[in-house]
């Protein structure tokens, strides 16, 4: 049971919960209802009954922060100190471009929706974490739970297998947070083993921990497990940032992320598997002393395959440099919103009103086909 005081703002919820539901938890317990369950509104139980896009998402997380600059969103004009070290290549969609280390990827860019605008106020790995799995702020009085959290506990349970699963291990951030242990994420059953899977599918997905945890993703998800995030480390590149990415990032990314997209689609699952790749924020345009890039939230990219998105596209542009979004600027929480929607959740259950009013937490419609 959580203490009511760990819940934020109680008096107005975009639920339709009430201050005086939530004082009604104290004695509720005692009849074996949990805050999770109270929560469990008419509005939150509808919706089983919303429509929905896909049934199950893989996150993809490069933890530490990725350079937008030398995967999604390259700048082959801007002036050597931004650009970088890379070239860039052209994917099978005119007009759009991708890092020369991403020549796989290239090739499924007709499965892809890649946003080059979005952006936040926070460079805090920590507080990042929290901000881009949740799409709510860290606020020291209550612990907001993950999407995963979130579409285990509005959509429940498929064919009897794991809701909420996290490979390799469990994200910072991605938490069930005030909705309790029965919505944290869990290791995957033995049976979901990647060695079971033909060795020539295992080399395209490529043997390595983020080859092998994109495999058993789906596995994990054709099974009937709602949401998967597989996190990748090593993205946190102060200093060699070209050789790092080069080297030992880029490969096994370009490696596993298309044999992902490839796999879903040639077992017919593509359609109805929402999949994401992001990090916590973007890196800094210009190059430090160091060669390296440091933190930088106010630009970053997201990319999605699957699920009902219409690939093929890019939304929102940054500026010449990468800097800023220079076109249609996005919020975490319209990524929240984004994902939740097409997942079937309802975003203003899920989301709060503030948010709302605010202008962010808004689904970007042109993602969706």
């Amino acid at each position: 049971m959580k203490n009511i005081n760990q819940i934020k703002d109680a008096s107005a919820p975009s639920d339709g919960v009430s201050r005086r539901d939530l004082l009604k938890v104290g004695s509720l317990s005692v009849l074996g209802l949990s805050l999770p369950e109270l929560f469990r509104t008419p509005k939150a139980a509808a919706a089983a009954d919303r429509p929905q896009k896909a049934k199950s998402c893989i996150l993809l997380f490069l933890s530490g922060g990725p350079s937008h600059l030398d995967t999604w969103d390259p700048k082959p004009d801007a002036p050597s100190e931004y650009r970088g070290e890379f070239g860039t290549i052209r994917t099978n969609v005119a007009g759009i471009r991708l890092s020369e280390h991403l020549p796989r990827m290239a090739q499924v860019a007709d499965k892809l929706a890649i946003l080059r605008s979005l952006t936040s106020a926070e460079g805090s790995h920590e507080r990042a974490y929290h901000l881009m799995l949740t799409g709510r702020p860290m606020e020291p009085d209550v612990r907001h739970p993950s999407y995963g959290s979130v579409v285990l506990q509005e959509r429940g349970l498929l064919n009897g297998q794991p809701g909420y699963v996290a490979l390799p291990q469990m994200l910072r951030g991605g938490s069930a947070g005030y909705l309790g242990a029965s919505y944290e994420p869990v290791a995957a059953r033995p049976v979901f083993d990647p060695s079971s899977e033909p060795a020539t599918l295992q080399e395209r997905y490529g043997k390595n921990e983020l080859g092998r945890s994109c495999l058993r993703a789906r596995q994990l998800v054709e099974a009937g497990t709602r949401f998967v995030t597989v996190s990748h480390t090593g993205w946190d590149t102060h200093g060699n940032n070209f050789r790092n990415l080069r080297d030992h990032q880029l490969p096994p990314l370009d490696l596993a992320f298309s044999a992902l997209i490839s796999d879903l689609r040639a077992r017919g699952m593509l359609d109805e598997t929402l999949v994401v790749c992001m990090g916590e924020f973007g890196r800094t345009p210009r190059i430090n002393s160091y060669a390296g890039r440091d933190h930088w939230p106010a630009c970053q990219s997201v990319v999605f395959a699957g699920g009902g998105v219409r690939g093929g596209q890019v939304i929102g542009k940054s500026d010449e440099t990468g800097s800023y979004p220079a076109e249609r600027p996005a919020a975490p929480a319209d990524l929240a919103a984004t994902i939740y929607s097409v997942l079937g959740v309802d975003p203003q259950h899920a989301l709060p009103r503030e948010m709302q009013v605010a202008g962010s937490g808004r689904v970007m419609n042109e993602l969706i086909a």
